[in-house]
């Protein structure tokens, strides 16, 4: 668990009000901060764009994760969208057989396979 207080402190009302609730400052190390808002600050700005011309800025800060982590050989510490096996306790990353660092490709191959 982390020292830093929550993010976020307030309650639900019984009355079905809107209760408030106060963010505190996220703290995020420099070095975090830099690589992902390399892909999260391009993405907000020049998003991939779907067929029907929809902003798909998730699929582009994916790929921009995904593309970091393989010109890292696999070894970033910032994973895209990596999937879990739920059935193992605690649940576990789903990874390539053969580099185990590396997020599988296929997940119905996974599936079926196991």
């Amino acid at each position: 668990m982390s020292d830093l207080p929550p993010l976020a402190t307030g309650g639900m009302s019984r009355e079905g009000m809107t209760t408030l609730v106060r963010i505190h400052g996220v703290k995020i190390d420099p070095e975090d901060k830099k690589v992902l808002c390399s892909a999260m600050c391009k993405c907000d700005k020049q998003p991939n764009l779907g067929k029907d011309g929809k902003q798909l800025k998730q699929g582009c800060v994916s790929a921009h994760l995904k593309g970091l982590d393989k010109a890292l050989d696999h070894r970033s510490r910032y994973k895209q969208e990596l999937n879990y096996d739920m059935t193992q306790t605690p649940p576990a990353p789903i990874t390539d057989s053969g580099v185990d660092t590396k997020a599988h490709d296929y997940l119905p191959g996974w599936i079926k396979k196991y």
